[in-house]
């Protein structure tokens, strides 16, 4: 068990159907920050001597510190919100995480 700052950045453009034509239009994008806490259990399988394999799984829940949702348009970056979690999204996470080495 521990305590991870994790970062889940999206970008996405913004399309448009004008006619018979797509158009791409402006860039939107978001950079998150989590501060994420899992309760994982873990197995070692010892393959020989000098080489095991670990694998871990379990739920985590996190809290939405802090975020920016922009937009681009040509060369202009405009700011939609100085921060995301209040505006937009809701602040706490929640979900299952596994890992293997």
């Amino acid at each position: 068990m521990g305590v991870m700052l994790t970062n889940k950045n999206w970008e996405t453009p913004y399309y448009a159907h004008i006619g018979d034509k797509d158009k791409l239009g402006d860039m939107w994008s978001a950079n998150l920050h989590y501060l994420n806490i899992p309760i994982h259990i873990g197995y070692m399988m010892p393959v020989s001597k000098k080489i095991s394999l670990f694998m871990n799984a379990g739920p985590y829940w996190g809290v939405g510190l802090f975020g920016k949702y922009t937009m681009t348009s040509g060369d202009k970056d405009t700011t939609i919100a100085e921060n995301i979690f209040k505006d937009y999204l809701k602040r706490f996470d929640c979900g299952i995480g596994w890992n293997r080495y």
